[in-house]
């Protein structure tokens, strides 16, 4: 099954089954007899340039590989899709509430740039600060309007995230100046009491001369 690419190796088709964004990998349905009936594998570095991640449903070509008997997808591109521009832009405007937002580019005067929340990539809060420069990949919908993919924003959050406070308390948490409490030791002294120098009997007797 399948064909052969121009390095002689084997190229099939699939559908995307599963992508996990925490582990930046995922597998592939395949149906060609050349993967047995078997998932295929596929991790981030296997993507060509400029996909970051793959989504359910899409359709891809890979090279088939096979790694202690489980095939495994290597230089994975899209099937039929349209060509992918990666511009960078500047947040213009931005819904906390409903999670979405636009992105103005200088590659796009004539639109702003639609984008999700769930397309940032590399931030725990997924939102961006109006005027933040980012990075992101650009297709556009039925409607002839550029959505972003793959958000990359090119600069920490502002105003510092919140996380931050909790570490600097955390950093700040050990302090040394319990450790004084040793010198109480030195309370013991009156203590020490001197035995009477005859254990408590008679005095020696003088010897009459």
């Amino acid at each position: 099954g399948g064909r052969r690419g121009g390095d002689g190796q084997q190229r099939v088709t699939g559908t995307v089954k599963s992508w996990y964004m925490s582990n930046n990998n995922g597998f592939i349905i395949c149906r060609d007899p050349a993967c047995q009936g078997q998932d295929v594998f596929v991790m981030a570095r296997s993507l060509r340039h400029p996909l970051f991640r793959l989504r359910t449903g899409e359709e891809v070509e890979f090279t088939l590989a096979w790694n202690k008997g489980r095939p495994q997808a290597r230089d994975l591109c899209m099937v039929n899709q349209q060509p992918i521009l990666r511009v960078r832009g500047k947040c213009l405007k931005w819904n906390v509430d409903r999670k979405f937002g636009f992105i103005k580019s200088t590659e796009y005067p004539e639109a702003n740039i639609f984008c999700l929340a769930t397309e940032i990539i590399g931030r725990k809060l997924r939102r961006l600060d109006v005027g933040e420069e980012v990075e992101c990949s650009v297709v556009i919908s039925n409607q002839g309007k550029p959505q972003a993919r793959d958000i990359v924003p090119l600069a920490p959050e502002r105003g510092g995230s919140a996380p931050t406070p909790p570490l600097h308390k955390q950093n700040n948490a050990p302090r040394q100046p319990p450790r004084q409490q040793a010198p109480r030791q030195q309370q013991q002294p009156p203590r020490q009491q001197q035995p009477p120098r005859y254990g408590g009997g008679m005095p020696p007797l003088e010897v009459a001369r």
